[in-house]
C-alpha cells in the first residue's frame, strides 16, 4: 500500500511541480516568493500555527464509537535527524490522510472544507497547514501509508533543490514508525496521524510558552474533539476533557440547551480543576451576506455561562470563532459564532455586515438564555442535581462593567435595556408575600430592602395573620441571597430601593405590631429611629408605635403625638421591680398620669445587641429607665410642683408610705433615698396638715436661717424640754412633723414599738428631723434655765453633749448657760457654772464641801457622765484652783521635808499625784520649775535616804540597774498610770539620754569604783551603740577624761588610753601574751562581737592604737647560712595559683588600684624562686609605749621568709611535721611577701596574708584557688589573666580554663 502513496507523491512532484523534468518551471521563484509572503502576512505570531492544527484535527473525519482527540508533546530529541533542539509532535486518532488531502496541502486556496460551513466544517483558507513553517523549516506528516515532509526553502534532505517551498512534498523513510512508537505510547494510544515539527532554535521559548498558557476553554465550542492532552517537556502532562449533558430542546424560542463540564488534570500530583458550563445555541437568520458565506443561511449563536471560576491559565479572549480570539470583551459569559475574523485571527472584523448582524443577535439570544436559566434554576433548587447554579448566581451574568470595545458596549447596553422590561427579578417568597416560591416580577414592581427590615418581615411571615397584614402592599421583596450578591446588577436592571413612605405605610400598622415578639419588635424600633433620622420626626410621630402595659396586663400602642398631647409619662422597669411596683401604680393613679411599658418588652431590650431602638424609646419617646429608687426620686420631685398639685396632702403622704415600705420591703436602699432636684428640698406636712417648702435637710449644718424639723411629738422627748418654750423665737423657724407620718407608715405593723425605732431613724436620715438629744442649735439665748426640773437638767446635758463641736459658732446659746446662775450645788444653792467643781471623789477629801460649790449629787445624781459638757460650761473650767491647791501642798511638804521638820507620807504623795493627774494638770513655766519628785530611802531605786529630785535627774525604767544611786528608776517605786504622768506632765525621760552613759563610765572611773564585769560590759554595750548617735562635743568631753579596760588574765582594769593596743594580729598578740605581761590589750565584753566594729571605732577615737601598725620586726640574718640552701623541686608557695590568688583578691574595688597598679604588685613574683634553708634565724618583736616611752620585745624563730625574688623556707621535715611549727613558717613566709609587695597599705597586706593563709596548705593548687575566689565572689579582669598567660616564666602560667568563668570583661 505504502508504494501507491510514494507513487502519488512522485506524481504531484513530477506533473505539478516538474521535478525531475528537462527543464525547469519558470514561475517556480516566484510562486515561492508568494508563498512565503502570504503565509507570513496572515500569521503573524508563532502562537497560531497550534490553532491552525487544532482546526485541521476538528475538521478531520473520525471513526463511529472513537472519542476525538488531539495530542501534543514538546521532547528534546532529534527524532527526524535534522539537528533540530527540540521537536514538537502532534497525534490525531482521525481516519488519517487522503490523496485529496495530500493534493489540498500542495497547494493554495484548494482547502477540501471550502463552501461546507453548514456542515460544521471551520476551515477554509487553505493554507492553514503553512502556519506551521513559522516555528519549523521542515514539517513532517506521517498518516495512512503517507510519510512527508515539506521544506520552507525547498531544499530536499538529499541535497537537490525544488526551487518551490511550503508545497513541494518529499517522500521520507525516517523517523520509522519503531522511532515514533515511544512518544505516541505516552498517550496509551496508536495515533493514525502524526505530525512532527523539528523546531527552529529560536521558536523553542515561545512554543514552551503556548503550550504552557494553552487555554482549557480552547475545546468549548468544536464539535468533534472532546480532549486535547499536552505533554510538556518537564514531563508535566495536562489533560483537557469536555463532557456534554445530553441536549435540550427550548420551543420559546427555539433552541437547543445543555450542561457541559471543562476539566483540566495535571500529573504527577493529579490536581485537577473543572468548570461547568451552561450551554445556549439558537439559530437567527442572516441578513447581512457577504461572499465569504454566501452558502450561509442562518447564524448559529452559542453562549456559555461558566457556574463556577472560569479555569485558570486562559491567555485567549471570551469571544470565539469555534477557537478563541484575543478578544477580551468584558461580559460575564462567553460568545461563539461564524465571525470573520482578521488574517492573524487575533481579532474580529468590526466593520463586517456579517459580523455586526451577529451581535445584533447576542441580546436576543442572553435574555432568553437568561430568562430560561433561571426558572431552570429555581426548578432545580433543592432537587441535588450537581449540574445547575443557584438561581441567585444567576444574575452575575448581568453585565454590568462597561465594554472597552464600543461594538460590545452597545450589546451590554441592549441586553441590559431589555431586562429592564422583563419579569426576571427574583421575589423573596417569605417577606409577608403570598406568591409562589421562585417567582419573578418586573424590576419596577420589586424593592430593595434592608437585611433589618427583612429579617422583622421574614420572622413575622410565620404567623399567618401578620403575613396578611403585611403582604398588603403593592411591591415586592428581592430575594435576600440576590441583593446581598448582585447590588451592581440590581441597579443596573432599575430596582428601586424601598421609598421611607412605603415603609411608613408598613409600620403604621398596629395589628401586626402588637403580634410580633419583643425582639422584632425592638428591630422594628432600630428602624424607626433610623427612618427618623431621615425624614425627621414630623412623619413619624404619627405611628402607633410605642407599647405599653394597660389595666390587667393589656399591652396597647401610643404615638409620639398621643404622649406628647396627653402628658402621658412612660416609664420602663427592670423585671425584678415590675411585680413591685405595679399595685402601687393603682395607688398614685389619681394624682399622676403614666404608663410602664411590659416587663417582656423590657427584659428584650436589656439583652438586645442593637441599641438604636432603644436609644428611639429613650431619647424621642422619652421612656424613662427606672427602678425603684429612680421611681421614688420622680414622686418626691412632683411633691414640690408649682403650683401645688390637688390633694397635695394626701400625695406627699403616701409618697412617703411608699418610699417606707420599700426600704421596708428590701427593694429600696435607706441609703439611696432621693433628694428632690435643684434646691427645693423635701415638702413636709405639718402637725396642722399644712405643707411645707424649701426646706433642705443638709442645711442645718451651715445656714441657721433654716427650719428645725422636729419628730412626730408621739414617738419623741423634745415636748419634755421645749414644748413650753418659745425656742427658737421665730415658730417658722421649727416644723413639728404631722402625726399622720406614723399612721400611714405604721398601718400594717405587727410590732408597732419596734417598728417605731425604725421609722424614727428613717425620718431623721430622709428630712434631717431630729429629737433631743440630737436636735441642732440655734444661735439664741435659752429660755428658763432656773426653773429645770432635774430630768429637763439630764436631758439638757445630754443635748449639750452632743454639741460640743459648735461651741464656738453658737455663741449666744452658750453664752446664757455660762452667765446664768442655774447649776444647783449641794450648800451654796444656785451658782454660776465658772463657780462650781465637780464633785471628785480624791478632791472631797482634801476640799470639804463647805469649803467650795460642788455639783449637786442629790439634785442631778451622778455628773460624771457629763463632766465633759460641765467642764465646756465653767464647771471646772479653772481646775487649776484644785490643782493648784494640791501643789501648794507638796511644796510645803518639799519645804518641811528639807528643814527636817516632818517625815514624808509616801501614801499622801501619791495620793497628790494621782489627783494632779486626775485632773490632767498642765503646770506654768513656774510651776514646773518647782516640782520635784519624791523618792523614797533605800530600795532598789535608791541607795541613799528619802529625798526630793528634779524630773531631769530621774529616769522612769532603768532596766539594766546601771544608774543606781546616780538616777533615781521611779518605775521601782510609782504605779503604771503615775508613770505616764511624770513622762507626759513633768517631762521625765522614759530612755537614759546616750550622753549619761559617758559620764556614768567617768564616775565609775573617778570614783576608783570596780564594778562587776556584767555591769561594765552593759556599760560598753551603750558607749559602742551609741558612738555614731553621739555629737562631737560629748566625744571630745569622753576623750580627755575616759580610761579603758584592759585585759590581764583574768582581770580587769583601767589603763590610758595611749598605753593599749587593739589586737588586730592575733599571732603577735599570742607572742607577747606567753613571754610578757606587756603590753595592754583592749578588753572586749562577752557577746560584743555584734558591736566589735563600733567599739574599735571608740578604741581608736581615743587614741588605742593598733598591735599591726606598731611592732617593729629585726632578723639577724647569716649570709653563710643563706648560701647553703637548694633550689626545690616542689615549690609550695611560688606558683600559678598563688598569683592568680593575689590578683583575684586585690582586685576587689574598695582597694582602688588600677590595672597596672596591680601588675606592678605581682612584677616582683614573676621572677621569684622557692629554695630550702637547713637553719632558722632568730626574729624580734618589739613594741613601744606612747605613754612611758618602755619597749617590749619578744623573739621567735624565723622559719622562712621572701627576700629580693627568692623565697626561702626551712627544710627540715621533722620540725615541720608539727602543724603549729609549719603554720608558723607559712605565716612569716606569706607576712613577709606580702609586706614586701604591698608595702603602703599595710591593712591590705595583713587581710591578703588571711586570705592566703586558707589556700597555702593545698599549696595554691589551681582548682582550690577557683573554688576559693567562686566562694568568695572575687573576679578576675580580662587584662590581669592575660598579663599571667604572657608572663617570662612558663611554671607560672594558669593551666586551668576554669578561670575563665571569673574573667570580668
Amino acid at each position: 500500500m505504502a508504494s501507491s502513496q510514494k507513487a502519488f507523491i512522485e506524481t504531484i512532484r513530477k506533473e505539478k511541480f516538474s521535478i525531475g523534468a528537462d527543464r525547469p518551471n519558470p514561475l517556480a521563484e516566484s510562486l515561492h516568493q508568494a508563498i512565503k509572503c502570504l503565509s507570513a502576512e496572515l500569521y503573524q505570531k508563532d502562537i497560531h500555527f497550534i490553532s491552525e492544527l487544532i482546526q485541521n484535527a476538528e475538521d478531520n473525519s473520525y471513526a463511529a464509537g472513537v472519542e476525538p482527540q488531539l495530542d501534543m508533546l514538546l521532547t528534546a530529541d532529534d527524532i527526524t535527524g535534522v539537528g533540530a533542539p527540540a521537536t514538537l509532535i502532534l497525534c490525531n486518532n482521525e481516519r488519517g490522510f487522503e490523496e485529496r488531502h495530500i493534493a489540498a496541502l500542495c497547494s493554495i486556496g484548494q482547502s477540501t472544507k471550502k463552501g461546507q460551513r453548514n456542515e460544521g466544517y471551520i476551515g477554509e483558507k487553505g493554507i492553514g497547514f503553512k502556519s506551521v513553517f513559522l516555528v519549523t523549516s521542515t514539517p513532517y506528516i506521517i498518516s495512512n501509508g503517507f510519510r512527508i515532509r515539506f521544506s520552507d526553502s525547498g531544499v530536499e534532505s538529499n541535497g537537490s533543490m525544488a526551487e518551490i517551498g511550503y508545497i513541494v512534498p518529499e517522500w521520507v523513510e525516517r523517523p520509522t514508525d519503531e522511532t515514533l512508537r515511544p512518544y505516541s505510547h505516552q498517550f496509551g494510544c496508536r495515533p493514525s496521524t502524526v505530525i512532527v515539527l523539528p523546531l527552529k532554535p529560536d521558536k523553542i521559548s515561545s512554543v514552551k510558552a503556548e503550550l504552557k498558557s494553552f487555554s482549557a476553554e480552547t475545546i468549548l465550542f468544536l464539535r468533534r474533539i472532546t480532549c486535547i492532552r499536552i505533554r510538556h517537556m518537564d514531563g508535566e502532562l495536562v489533560t483537557m476533557r469536555r463532557s456534554d449533558s445530553s441536549r435540550k430542546k427550548v420551543e420559546k424560542p427555539a433552541a437547543d440547551m445543555f450542561w457541559t463540564q471543562l476539566s483540566l488534570v495535571r500529573s504527577p500530583g493529579n490536581t485537577k480543576e473543572s468548570c461547568d458550563y451552561f450551554v445556549w445555541e439558537q439559530r437567527f437568520p442572516v441578513t447581512s451576506s457577504v461572499d465569504q458565506r454566501l452558502e450561509v443561511t442562518s447564524w448559529a449563536l452559542t453562549l456559555a455561562f461558566p457556574a463556577q471560576q472560569r479555569i485558570a491559565c486562559s491567555s485567549h479572549g471570551d469571544i470565539f470563532a469555534f477557537l478563541p480570539s484575543q478578544v477580551r470583551s468584558g461580559l460575564p459569559f462567553v460568545i461563539n459564532a461564524d465571525f470573520l475574523l482578521v488574517s492573524s485571527r487575533e481579532t474580529l472584523r468590526y466593520d463586517s455586515p456579517w459580523n455586526k448582524g451577529i451581535l445584533g443577535c447576542v441580546a436576543t439570544a442572553f435574555c432568553a438564555a437568561m430568562e430560561c436559566l433561571l426558572r431552570e434554576s429555581a426548578s432545580a433548587s433543592g432537587t441535588g442535581n450537581s449540574r445547575t447554579i443557584a438561581v441567585h448566581q444567576v444574575y452575575k451574568f448581568v453585565p454590568v462593567d462597561k465594554c472597552p470595545i464600543p461594538q460590545l458596549e452597545e450589546v451590554r447596553s441592549s441586553i441590559v435595556s431589555r431586562l429592564q422590561r422583563m419579569e426576571i427579578v427574583l421575589a423573596a417568597a417569605n417577606v409577608g408575600s403570598n406568591f409562589v416560591k421562585g417567582s419573578f416580577f418586573h424590576p419596577s414592581k420589586c424593592r430593595q430592602i434592608s437585611s433589618t427590615l427583612r429579617e422583622i418581615l421574614v420572622k413575622a411571615s410565620l404567623d399567618e395573620t401578620i403575613s396578611k397584614c403585611v403582604s398588603r402592599s403593592s411591591w415586592v421583596a428581592v430575594d435576600a441571597l440576590v441583593q446581598s450578591n448582585h447590588k451592581e446588577q440590581l441597579r443596573q436592571l432599575q430596582v428601586p430601593q424601598l421609598s421611607d413612605q412605603e415603609l411608613l405605610e408598613i409600620l403604621d400598622d398596629s395589628n401586626w405590631l402588637l403580634r410580633i415578639s419583643e425582639q422584632l419588635y425592638l428591630e422594628v424600633l432600630d428602624i424607626v429611629s433610623s427612618l427618623t433620622d431621615r425624614v425627621g420626626l414630623d412623619r413619624t410621630r404619627y405611628l402607633t408605635i410605642v407599647k405599653y402595659e394597660g389595666e390587667r396586663g393589656a399591652v396597647g400602642l401610643f404615638s409620639l403625638r398621643q404622649i406628647t398631647e396627653e402628658n402621658i409619662i412612660m416609664y420602663m422597669s427592670p423585671p425584678d421591680c415590675g411585680d413591685y411596683l405595679s399595685p402601687w401604680m393603682l395607688k398614685f393613679n389619681p394624682y399622676i398620669k403614666y404608663r410602664f411599658m411590659p416587663q417582656q418588652l423590657v427584659k428584650a431590650m436589656k439583652e438586645a445587641r442593637n441599641k438604636a431602638g432603644v436609644a428611639w424609646l429613650k431619647d424621642v419617646a422619652k421612656v424613662q429607665e427606672i427602678d425603684v429608687k429612680a421611681f421614688a426620686k420622680g414622686l418626691v420631685d412632683r411633691s414640690n410642683s408649682t403650683p401645688p398639685m390637688p390633694h397635695e396632702k394626701e400625695y406627699i403622704l403616701l409618697v412617703w408610705e411608699f418610699i417606707y415600705s420599700s426600704i421596708q420591703a428590701g427593694v429600696l436602699n435607706k441609703a439611696s433615698v432621693p433628694p428632690p432636684s435643684g434646691s427645693r428640698g423635701f415638702a413636709i406636712v405639718d402637725e396642722s396638715g399644712l405643707v411645707k417648702r424649701n426646706y433642705t435637710r443638709e442645711d442645718y449644718n451651715y445656714d441657721l436661717r433654716k427650719s428645725m424639723v422636729l419628730l412626730p411629738a408621739s414617738c419623741s422627748e423634745w415636748p419634755l424640754l421645749l414644748s413650753d418654750r418659745a425656742w427658737p423665737s421665730d415658730p417658722r423657724s421649727r416644723i413639728r412633723m404631722s402625726e399622720e407620718y406614723i399612721n400611714v407608715c405604721l398601718a400594717y405593723s405587727e410590732n408597732r414599738s419596734r417598728d417605731l425605732v425604725v421609722l424614727k431613724t428613717f425620718f431623721s436620715d430622709t428630712f434631717g428631723a431630729r429629737d433631743l438629744p440630737y436636735l441642732p442649735l440655734v444661735d439664741e439665748p435659752f429660755p428658763g434655765l432656773e426653773d429645770l426640773s432635774s430630768a429637763q437638767s439630764l436631758l439638757l446635758f445630754r443635748w449639750l453633749e452632743n454639741h460640743l463641736g459648735s461651741f464656738d459658732s453658737c455663741n449666744k446659746f452658750w453664752s446664757s448657760f455660762m452667765t446664768t446662775a442655774w447649776v444647783h450645788t449641794d450648800e451654796h444653792g444656785l451658782q454660776l457654772p465658772k463657780n462650781c467643781l465637780m464633785p471628785h471623789v480624791d478632791l472631797l477629801r482634801l476640799l470639804d464641801r463647805s469649803e467650795v460649790p460642788y455639783v449637786s449629787v442629790s439634785f442631778y445624781g451622778d455628773v460624771n457622765p457629763f463632766s465633759r459638757v460641765l467642764c465646756k460650761l465653767g464647771v471646772l473650767k479653772e481646775p487649776e484652783s484644785a490643782c493648784t491647791a494640791v501643789f501648794k501642798q507638796i511644796r510645803r511638804l518639799i519645804k518641811e521635808c528639807s528643814a527636817g521638820l516632818r517625815s514624808v507620807d509616801r501614801s499622801l504623795v501619791e495620793k497628790y499625784y494621782h489627783i494632779l493627774n486626775g485632773f490632767c494638770w498642765k503646770p506654768t513655766t513656774s510651776q514646773f520649775r518647782k516640782m520635784k519628785i519624791y523618792i523614797p530611802a533605800g530600795g532598789v531605786a535608791s541607795d541613799g535616804p528619802a529625798s526630793w529630785r528634779s524630773p531631769e535627774d530621774c529616769i522612769l525604767v532603768d532596766k539594766n540597774q546601771l544608774f543606781k544611786g546616780v538616777l533615781p528608776s521611779l518605775g521601782e517605786i510609782y504605779s503604771s498610770k503615775l508613770l505616764l504622768f511624770f513622762e507626759k506632765t513633768l517631762g521625765v525621760p522614759r530612755n537614759v539620754h546616750f550622753s549619761r552613759y559617758y559620764d556614768l563610765w567617768i564616775r565609775w572611773y573617778e570614783d576608783g569604783m570596780h564594778y562587776s564585769v556584767g555591769n561594765c560590759a552593759k556599760l560598753w554595750e551603750k558607749i559602742a551603740t551609741c558612738w555614731k548617735m553621739c555629737d562631737a562635743t560629748v566625744k571630745e568631753k569622753f576623750k580627755v577624761k575616759a580610761m579603758i579596760l584592759t585585759a590581764t588574765g583574768k582581770e580587769l582594769q583601767y589603763t590610758t588610753p595611749a598605753a593599749a593596743f587593739i589586737p588586730d594580729d592575733l599571732t603577735r598578740r599570742k607572742l607577747f601574751m606567753v613571754h610578757t605581761n606587756t603590753p595592754a590589750f583592749v578588753w572586749y565584753p562577752a557577746g560584743s562581737s555584734a558591736y566589735e566594729a563600733e567599739l574599735n571605732d571608740v578604741y581608736t577615737f581615743l587614741g588605742v592604737r593598733r598591735l599591726s601598725e606598731c611592732i617593729k620586726t629585726d632578723v639577724e640574718m647569716d649570709p653563710g647560712k643563706l648560701c647553703i640552701c637548694k633550689l626545690t623541686k616542689d615549690p609550695m608557695f611560688v606558683t600559678s595559683g598563688l598569683l592568680v590568688a593575689i590578683l583575684g583578691f586585690i582586685s576587689r574595688t574598695k582597694y582602688g588600684l588600677s590595672s597596672r597598679g596591680r601588675q606592678a604588685v605581682l612584677q616582683p613574683l614573676l621572677e621569684t624562686v622557692e629554695k630550702e634553708i637547713f637553719y632558722t634565724f632568730p626574729i624580734s618583736y618589739t613594741i613601744r609605749s606612747d605613754v612611758s616611752s618602755a619597749t617590749t620585745t619578744v623573739e621567735q624563730q624565723l622559719l622562712g621568709f621572701w627576700d629580693q625574688s627568692v623565697l626561702y623556707r626551712v627544710q627540715d621535715r621533722e620540725l615541720l611535721a608539727d602543724a603549729t611549727v609549719r603554720r608558723e613558717m607559712q605565716t612569716q613566709v606569706l607576712e613577709t611577701m606580702c609586706s614586701k609587695i604591698l608595702p603602703d597599705s599595710p591593712s591590705i597586706a595583713c587581710s591578703l596574708v588571711n586570705f592566703l593563709k586558707t589556700l597555702v596548705e593545698c599549696r595554691f593548687d589551681e582548682a582550690a584557688v577557683e573554688h576559693e575566689l567562686q566562694r568568695k565572689n572575687l573576679k578576675l579582669y580580662n587584662e590581669d589573666f592575660e598579663f599571667l598567660r604572657d608572663g617570662p616564666n612558663a611554671s607560672l602560667r594558669p593551666q586551668s580554663e576554669g578561670f575563665r568563668s571569673l574573667i570580668l570583661m
